[in-house]
């Protein structure tokens, strides 16, 4: 890695590996289990809101094209392990995220995921983004109350009516 930063985390998630989590079958150890998994299930959601956003600024200047990919979709196929269709969704978010700054935010906090923030940005699509600008913080307490994404693309669904 070439970015410090990254390179900090990096030497973190070794670390973070390397610590054993509280023996399983204990009742504490269960709940240090299920504590561990949860925040790092945030952590990932908060990586993948930034990569998000750090795909955006390659976009904007053009250096994507200048490298000979067409979209931040195609460059995610080829330079990361995503599926076509998981790339391809994260491409498309990307496009309408600096028109909805409080959802890239809570993107970006690990408050929702990438599987929320798609939703939200094919509501935008289907409602256009003024309108989902407009229910932001609305749909974000909807989309932090509703972890299951199933039942929040049902709400998605009946906001679209």
């Amino acid at each position: 890695m070439t970015d410090p930063v990254c390179n900090q985390i990096a030497v973190l998630i070794d670390r973070l590996a390397d610590e054993p989590v509280t023996s399983a079958g204990e009742r504490d150890g269960d709940a240090a289990v299920l504590a561990r998994l949860r925040d790092v299930s945030v952590l990932i959601d908060r990586l993948e809101g930034h990569r998000l956003g750090v795909l955006r600024a390659p976009e904007q200047s053009g250096v994507l094209q200048r490298d000979s990919f067409a979209n931040p979709s195609v460059w995610l196929r080829r330079s990361t392990s995503l599926t076509h269709a998981e790339a391809g969704r994260r491409g498309k978010v990307t496009k309408r995220l600096h028109a909805l700054p409080e959802i890239t935010q809570a993107l970006e906090d690990g408050r929702i995921g990438v599987a929320h923030a798609s939703l939200i940005d094919r509501l935008a699509g289907d409602v256009g983004v003024d309108h989902v600008a407009a229910v932001q913080r609305p749909l974000i307490v909807a989309a932090v109350r509703l972890r299951d994404v199933a039942e929040f693309a049902t709400l998605c669904a009946g906001w679209r009516h």
